[in-house]
């Protein structure tokens, strides 16, 4: 925004568009609709200004950030915060909408304002730091983390399949093992909270009740609360307490009738929560800690026990000698005969303590306190330690960055020895060779190190084809394919952006309303396919989905609109793949309305520059009436990639065999000029521009083809092609990639540097900045 301010920067208004639109539609998945429309507000705003052919004011804008910001606050201490006061933050944006111009928005209010929620905010569950200190808890955290994805993952399978008994067994033992691991470690919210959950999946397990969404509803909302108290026993804030006993309250109520999926709305969870003495802020007796006295007391107000009953089973529990576990007031009185284990579980329930009772009673006769129970579970961490062990990532990078290194000595000494060495040197040649082949294997044994799968990232995309085909009124369903695809850690972190794009695009624009598809003859549920696989050395992520596909006519008129066709231009010479290019330009949209969702034109735009990031490329392929399907290529890793290396004049030049398609030396006849003097060779029937690799990253002189001796190198890169023109190419190796420093000013057709086995630094060629440059349009 200050750079957009100070020098009316096109780059910076096109960040600040993308970065607004990540927000507004990261905002909308979660819900956080007061943030959303705060957004679409600032969108709306950006897009009048620009329409009026007026400076795009940022002052506004300046205090939506502050307000975001401050929101943030609060939902770091609390996620069902309530939002700060937006009407001081609002009236500029709608002001300059409407093409008024107000003062800026008064600060000061909206800071007061959030502070003064930071101070009503609800009780936040707590944990002990002597919890928090268990060196047993982040060995939980971590195998809870794992249990609830696949929980997750098998719920969508549940829910395209309510009769699938195994789908809810798998939920029902992740819950079921979550809730044992917290009891054993006291971890009574988590206990709880998921014993709800099972006590509700228990249901049907054990009857034909249907399982539908509302049953699938509150299932997530249990996971999503576990890994809030997941990450407050990490030491990071956790959900507050009363969303936690709001959740459970609707959990058991659910579980008592799941035939009817009774859906509590706030004033019956509020009586029940003032049943159980807990205030609408969170706070309530228990909050302190429950007292066995409490427990007592009830019991002698139900007429269950008698006085002298409690005493004695108090009198047995003070009596516990140091060492000896204490026993729970509960399980004395059920132990003694005084009462049953379902009147304690009442009681409990009431206290807001839920069922952890059972889990005691049920574990208690099993647990033994000898020496040899104790060194059990030790011996159990150990046999574990010993195939699995925990490493910083940075220290695997650091790693991988060192072993680079020495694929660069090792090609050095070789090269060296290759030229001071007779042919006589039989042992020497042999060493290198066994030198060469070690250095390979740690190469790839250290990449693996790396490798992870996209099961992770794929899985996500469930909740999100979910959430967004709600909030669109379509029926659609995900199909995923390839999720155990391995590929670098760093691949699998920047593409999850770019997919969320996608994924909210083919529901919202490229899939039909049911009623459009049952009139074209299609199914009523729309279906959507998110594949990986590896293909010549490269991941290939593909997303395609059966909906109305790529309008080409709309797609022509936007952009002769908007001057991204010159006029009197032969549209029908333009390729399909040179249309549907278009689409990724900043700004392009041919929708008709504007949604939360998307509409802006900036959601593609996002794709295209992160893609671009990881040395990718993105294809489209579409059937206007059937679908589309995008097809993202990226390298296997973003520290070493495949590249040919070249020789243009007397430079040495690396360009990724990811783009290349082929290498060939035209013929006389296959040269051609057009436009007076614009170079042209002809390629299997096609003519494709021609570019001299020296002059395109700005070399002096203006190197020429000759033939039989220069080379030309096909490229390919989001749809365009051309051929680089260079002297000599030197071989295939894979090259660890440098960064060129600051002290090296932005080249438009270099992305970094490779050093070579002779110690030679060569430039990475960047065929995206390069076709960027040439005009890949060539006229009839």
């Amino acid at each position: 925004l200050l750079a957009m301010e100070e020098a009316d920067d096109d780059d910076a208004l096109e960040e600040v568009k993308r970065s607004i639109h990540t927000l507004k539609g990261e905002c909308g998945i979660l819900s956080l609709h007061v943030a959303q429309d705060l957004w679409h507000d600032a969108e709306s705003m950006i897009d009048s200004a620009l329409d009026a052919g007026v400076t795009v004011p940022v002052d506004p804008l300046m205090g939506a950030l502050d307000w975001h910001r401050g929101y943030l606050e609060l939902l770091t201490q609390d996620p069902e915060a309530s939002p700060p006061e937006t009407a001081s933050v609002l009236a500029p944006l709608i002001a300059w909408e409407q093409g008024e111009s107000l003062a800026p928005a008064d600060q000061g209010a909206s800071d007061a304002s959030s502070s003064a929620s930071v101070d009503e905010t609800d009780t936040l569950v707590v944990f002990s730091d002597q919890l928090l200190k268990d060196e047993t808890v982040p060995e939980f955290i971590t195998e809870s983390q794992a249990h609830l994805e696949d929980s997750e993952a098998a719920l969508f399978e549940l829910e395209e399949d309510p009769t699938n008994a195994e789908s809810i067994a798998r939920i029902f033992r992740a819950f079921h093992t979550i809730k044992g691991v917290a009891g054993f470690l006291e971890i009574d919210q988590v206990s709880r909270i998921a014993h709800s959950a099972e006590t509700l999946l228990d249901k049907f397990r054990q009857s034909d009740i249907s399982f539908g969404r509302a049953h699938a509803d509150v299932v997530l909302e249990a996971k999503d609360m576990i890994a809030s108290l997941l990450e407050a026993l990490a030491g990071r804030p956790g959900p507050s307490v009363n969303a936690l006993e709001h959740l459970i309250v609707r959990t058991e109520e659910m579980a008592a009738d799941p035939a009817s999926a009774v859906r509590l709305g706030p004033q019956a969870v509020k009586a029940v929560l003032d049943q159980a003495g807990i205030s609408g802020d969170g706070s309530s007796e228990r909050a302190a800690g429950p007292t066995t006295a409490k427990l007592g007391t009830i019991l002698l107000e139900r007429g269950l026990i008698e006085k002298a009953t409690l005493d004695a089973a108090l009198e047995q529990q003070s009596a516990t000698k140091s060492g000896e576990e204490r026993l729970k007031l509960g399980e004395l009185l059920v132990r003694l005969g005084a009462v049953t284990e379902a009147q304690v579980e009442d009681v409990l329930r009431l206290q807001g303590r839920g069922s952890a009772l059972g889990q005691v009673l049920e574990s208690r006769p099993q647990k033994d306190t000898s020496e040899e129970a104790v060194k059990r579970p030790q011996r159990r961490a150990k046999a574990s330690g010993d195939t699995t062990i925990r490493v910083n990532t940075q220290r695997l990078d650091a790693l991988v960055d060192m072993v680079g290194e020495l694929v660069i000595a090792q090609q050095m000494v070789v090269q060296d020895a290759a030229r001071v060495m007779s042919s006589a040197d039989e042992r020497l040649v042999r060493d290198l060779g066994h030198l060469g082949k070690i250095t390979r294997d740690l190469q790839e044994s250290s990449m693996s190190l790396r490798m992870v799968t996209f099961k992770s990232t794929f899985q996500k995309m469930h909740r999100l084809v979910r959430d967004v085909a709600a909030k669109a009124s379509k029926d659609v369903k995900l199909q995923i394919e390839g999720a155990d695809t391995e590929v670098d850690r760093n691949v699998v972190d920047k593409i999850s952006d770019p997919l969320v794009h996608l994924v909210r695009n083919a529901i919202d624009h490229g899939l039909e309303t049911t009623d459009e598809r049952v009139a074209a003859g299609k199914s009523r549920r729309g279906n959507v396919v998110l594949s990986a696989h590896h293909q010549s050395g490269a991941i290939v992520i593909s997303l395609q989905d059966d909906g109305r596909g790529l309008a080409r006519d709309r797609i022509i008129a936007k952009a002769l609109e908007r001057g991204l066709i010159s006029p009197g231009t032969d549209t029908s010479e333009l390729s399909d793949a040179a249309v549907n290019r278009l689409i990724f330009e900043p700004g392009f949209s041919t929708a008709q309305a504007v949604t939360d969702i998307s509409g802006r034109g900036v959601g593609m735009d996002v794709v295209r520059r992160n893609i671009e990031a990881m040395r990718g490329r993105i294809e489209i392929v579409s059937r206007e009436g059937h679908g589309t399907t995008f097809q993202i290529y990226l390298p296997l890793t973003l520290a070493i990639i495949d590249a040919m290396v070249v020789r243009a004049g007397n430079d040495r030049f690396v360009i990724p065999t990811l783009s290349i398609v082929q290498s060939f030396q035209p013929a006389e006849g296959e040269l051609h000029t057009i436009r007076g003097d614009s170079p042209l060779v002809e390629v299997r029937g096609d003519l494709v521009p021609m570019c001299p690799l020296a002059s395109a990253v700005g070399k002096w002189g203006e190197p020429t083809f000759a033939v039989g001796k220069s080379t030309a190198i096909l490229v390919e890169a989001m749809g365009r092609r051309a051929c680089l023109v260079v002297d000599e190419i030197l071989g295939q190796q894979q090259v660890v990639i440098k960064k060129l420093g600051d002290c090296v000013p932005a080249l438009p057709a270099i992305s970094g540097g490779a050093i070579l086995g002779d110690g030679r630094v060569a430039l990475i060629v960047d065929v995206e900045g390069i076709l960027a440059q040439v005009d890949t349009t060539i006229p009839a």
